[in-house]
């Protein structure tokens, strides 16, 4: 039998008139239900059937009689025991519905009942668009689970519904769920300093002091102005821990940020510093056994350089599917290429520059106006007078980065 507020008594009398049925918990019981009625299946059919209310079976179990007489007096009954099976009755105990979660391990609590037992467990935890951060399937005499930061990843300020489930010995389902939200203490705000190394930038980080929770570790951003977005220049740093930005923009501020993790992944930010790398050399960096060494050429008078940007295009002829006028569409991809012509170098810079453009011809240029490129170098030179040189190299930027 279906669970419901009724269960669905079918019987087959060819020749009868209408149908009674009586209903009670077992047989021989008082009479909780009966129904004289002449529902058919179908017109012309020896089928009939009936709902039966059966909110008054305490037990879920029920005995049903149907009794028929035909048209030419006679007459018959049958009867049918009957269990009701209902899903499992499921409560989360904890987390309380719209509790603030605020350490690891979590517990996640639970009843779970059925007349006919339980068969399968199952938890699950997911943020408000449905993605999963924890899912399990506890032994069915488990009433609770503890989670810890080994096995689930919450992120501050986002809301979560965990959702216990089980089923019943009949495969039928039941489950509740509560929502929680996730707000981790905070490390105090650390501080950030940095020095100018020449065209590069020596950066300390520090703890701050007091905080919700302890610093786990340090990590030191920079502001990609030309991407719009943080780039990591190092991390995993302990309090006093130092790192170089090897390839800052030169020329314009460059925007510096500490940050401090706890160990459960909650951070603070410390205020921005601005630093400008102040020079009017043209910079050009390259990795010489693993280390990165740059050769600077000072932008004088006697200096100069072009650029030229292009992008790449594609058009359909059919205009669409409307028809019409040829349709262009641009990428977001450019190319861009340079030359610069340097008509005093001294002739020891030429000579590096010469043997670091045939070693490595894909290297950084920064310009002293804050841009910055991956680019392919050629060089060319004339033996000068005395000890500087004229300089020509030719660029074309390339759209990958080194590591």
């Amino acid at each position: 039998m279906k669970l419901g507020k009724t269960v669905y008594c079918s019987c087959s009398c060819e020749n009868a008139t209408a149908i009674t049925y009586t209903l009670r918990e077992a047989a021989g019981n008082p009479v909780l239900f009966t129904v004289t009625s002449s529902q058919r299946a179908a017109p012309g059919y020896g089928s009939w059937y009936y709902r039966l209310p059966t909110d008054q079976l305490v037990n879920g179990t029920g005995y049903v009689e149907v009794y028929g007489a035909n048209s030419d007096g006679t007459s018959g009954t049958a009867s049918l025991s009957f269990t009701i099976h209902i899903p499992p009755t499921v409560s989360v105990t904890a987390p309380a519905d719209g509790a603030t979660i605020s350490s690891l391990p979590m517990t996640v609590s639970w009843t779970a009942s059925s007349d006919d037992g339980i068969s399968v467990l199952s938890v699950e935890i997911a943020d408000g668009d449905g993605n999963l951060a924890y899912i399990s399937n506890p032994s069915t005499q488990e009433t609770s689970v503890s989670i810890g930061s080994d096995e689930i990843v919450l992120s501050d300020g986002v809301g979560y519904t965990v959702t216990v489930g089980a089923r019943s010995g009949y495969g039928m389902d039941g489950s509740d769920a509560a929502s929680f939200t996730v707000s981790w203490p905070k490390p105090a705000k650390p501080t950030v300093t940095a020095v100018q190394d020449g065209l590069s930038v020596d950066l300390t980080v520090s703890e701050g002091a007091g905080g919700a929770a302890a610093t786990d570790h340090l990590a030191l951003m920079r502001y990609d102005a030309a991407r719009d977005e943080w780039a990591t220049i190092a991390d995993g740093l302990a309090d006093g821990g130092s790192a170089t930005d090897v390839l800052p923009p030169l020329g314009v501020p460059v925007t510096y940020r500490a940050i401090a993790v706890s160990a459960i992944g909650a951070s603070t930010e410390s205020d921005d510093l601005l630093l400008t790398v102040d020079t009017a050399s043209w910079a050009f960096s390259f990795k010489d056994g693993g280390a990165l060494s740059t050769i600077a050429l000072a932008y004088n008078p006697q200096a100069s350089y072009s650029m030229s940007h292009g992008g790449d295009m594609y058009h359909f002829a059919d205009g669409g599917a409307g028809g019409g006028l040829p349709v262009w569409y641009g990428t977001t991809d450019r190319d861009e290429s340079g030359t610069l012509k340097f008509d005093t170098v001294m002739n020891s810079d030429a000579d590096a520059l010469r043997r670091a453009v045939m070693a490595h011809p894909v290297m950084w240029l920064r310009d002293p106006f804050g841009h910055r490129w991956r680019a392919h170098v050629t060089l060319s030179y004339s033996h000068g007078v005395g000890q500087v040189w004229p300089v020509t190299l030719s660029w074309d930027a390339v759209r990958f980065e080194e590591a």
